[in-house]
């Protein structure tokens, strides 16, 4: 480079690039060499069974390919829903906040109930800890039950009008 006191060559550039390259692509051999000899065996074993494991899911891919094509098939035609009802995709979210609402209420609760009552026995805390438990999650499935099948009404109404 004029002007800076630093001079490359060509051959030089070349030479430090090719040397960067290798050093990132076969950096592996050094890795092989550093480990011991019952390590460099574990991680040989390690590697040949990737290698047949990675076959292995080739040939099924290769051999489900049919059925991977109806299955591209059937999600293309089920996506259709998608720009008809378009709230669909954001449903989740309102059931997801249902559920955090009753997880907050059911760990507020449990605080209330075996610190709020220290008046009462550690067996009828306890009983009202298993009670509201039982009955928080039995709140969210219940969310998640009503959600679910809201969404399948939906979908069975929109391909009723297909």
């Amino acid at each position: 480079l004029n002007g800076t006191g630093i001079s490359l060559s060509t051959s030089d550039l070349l030479e430090s690039a090719q040397s960067s390259l290798d050093s990132v692509y076969n950096g592996t051999s050094a890795y092989t060499t550093a480990a011991s000899g019952e390590a460099q065996t574990l991680w040989t074993i390690l590697a040949v069974a990737q290698i047949i494991l990675v076959a292995i899911n080739v040939i099924v891919l290769i051999l489900c390919a049919r059925y991977i094509q109806k299955l591209i098939s059937v999600l293309r035609r089920c996506t259709k829903i998608f720009k008809s009802a378009v709230a669909i995709i954001f449903f989740p979210l309102g059931r997801m906040l249902a559920q955090s609402a009753l997880l907050t209420y059911g760990v507020l609760g449990l605080y209330f109930i075996y610190y709020a009552w220290e008046e009462r026995g550690l067996g009828a805390r306890a009983t009202l800890v298993v009670i509201h438990l039982f009955l928080t999650l039995w709140f969210i499935v219940t969310v998640r039950a009503v959600a679910w099948t809201t969404m399948a009404g939906v979908v069975a109404a929109w391909y009723a009008e297909q």
